[in-house]
């Protein structure tokens, strides 16, 4: 569990929660819920979040029957390599810091995103090989972990086409040809998620959702 901060609230996330298979059954999940709850609430937490898959039909229940809603969907994404005879370099778009990425998307207010690509997280991950890159309206935060592997930390772009977005996929898969483009399922759909398909991404069968606790 990790507790993070923004400028309007204190949030807890729930980072991972699970039960031993001969522990099912006997009420510990929710009790460690009922505690986690009671001591968020106790240090003044506005809210408790996390995520969860949609489809683990069990967990929804436990904790929508201690209070969390559904906030958004987040969806994962996968580019296969593809040819560079096919797909010619670009100019990589205006690069940024880190820092400078992360108050970018604090200045723009950018609501309900999951803690892994919110501003605190960026500042925590302040340091290479992530790399953020600027268009426009949208930004782009990756790392490359070699000429084949590379993952789409934070997509960005609240614009009904989210076109800017798109301009930093196509320059993203212009420079990394080899490389298969890993989005996890962290991503809205409507901050990001349609240019991701826009350009050819395939969305993956599992997907999350953000859930969240309000206690104020």
């Amino acid at each position: 569990m990790g507790r993070f901060s923004d400028r309007f609230t204190l949030r807890t996330r729930v980072a991972t929660m699970g039960a031993r298979r001969e522990t099912r059954g006997t009420g510990i999940a929710p009790r460690l819920l009922e505690q986690v709850i009671t001591e968020a609430r106790e240090r003044g937490d506005a809210a408790l979040e996390l995520e969860v898959f949609a489809q683990n039909t069990v967990a929804l229940r436990l904790y929508r029957a201690h209070g969390f809603e559904p906030v958004c969907e987040l969806y994962g994404y996968e580019s296969a390599a593809v040819s560079p005879e096919d797909w010619p370099p670009t100019q990589p778009p205006y690069q940024v810091t880190l820092e400078g990425a992360a108050a970018w998307l604090r200045a723009h207010a950018a609501p309900d995103l999951p803690f892994q690509v919110s501003p605190p997280a960026l500042d925590a991950n302040a340091t290479p090989p992530l790399v953020a890159w600027r268009a426009g309206d949208a930004q782009l935060v990756f790392t490359a972990r070699d000429a084949a592997h590379v993952s789409i930390a934070s997509l960005f772009d609240a614009g009904a086409a989210q076109a800017d977005a798109q301009l930093l996929l196509r320059a993203l898969r212009g420079q990394y040809p080899a490389a298969t483009l890993r989005v996890p399922q962290l991503q809205r759909l409507d901050l990001g998620g349609r240019a991701l398909e826009a350009v050819g991404f395939q969305r993956l069968p599992l997907y999350q959702l953000l859930m969240r606790h309000t206690l104020t």
